[in-house]
């Protein structure tokens, strides 16, 4: 699949799950926003799929020795961590000028556990959680196929644990 098509869907996907967050929040009556309330959960493991799929590819554009893939893997790590001090700084700022009655006050500790005032973001986690089993699993196997397996079955005990033990849904549901 090309760059354009995977960017095209994944762009629907979100603005899938955008619609969906909005039609949670919102009593809308028009039907669209309603079918749309039920595909969000598929949206995200689109997205998620799509992402994965393109970092794959990615990976595999060229040789990589163990420093490589130690750089490849933090960069992504990286680029999601930095994003993140962006957007909370952004919020906290809307919510302190534009929002006072949340009395919202900022937090270090919100930060190390990248928690977004008021926000559900539980998917950076789970992007970081990937990207470091990702790159770990690059480091010690080095055939594509064995580790595309192996990754899998990490996944799936993943979300077998999370429905086993009770974990909230949406920290494995969207994984499916």
């Amino acid at each position: 699949m090309s760059i354009a098509n995977t960017t095209c869907i994944r762009g629907v996907a979100i603005l899938a799950v955008i619609l969906h967050h909005y039609s949670q929040y919102y009593a809308v009556p028009l039907c669209l926003f309603r079918i749309l309330d039920h595909f969000g959960y598929l949206a995200v493991g689109t997205f998620l799929f799509l992402s994965g799929y393109g970092n794959f590819v990615s990976y595999n554009k060229k040789p990589m020795n163990k420093k490589d893939t130690w750089v490849w893997g933090i960069k992504r790590v990286l680029g999601v961590a930095i994003s993140f001090v962006i957007i909370y700084l952004l919020s906290y700022l809307f919510i302190r000028f534009w929002v006072p009655s949340l009395e919202y006050s900022f937090s270090w500790k919100d930060i190390l556990t990248l928690t977004l005032p008021t926000w559900t973001n539980w998917y950076l986690k789970v992007q970081i959680g990937l990207y470091i089993l990702f790159t770990v699993l690059a480091l010690i196997i080095p055939k594509d196929r064995i580790r595309l397996i192996i990754f899998l079955m990490l996944v799936c005990i993943y979300v077998f644990l999370g429905r086993r033990f009770g974990l909230a849904n949406f920290w494995w549901n969207s994984i499916l």
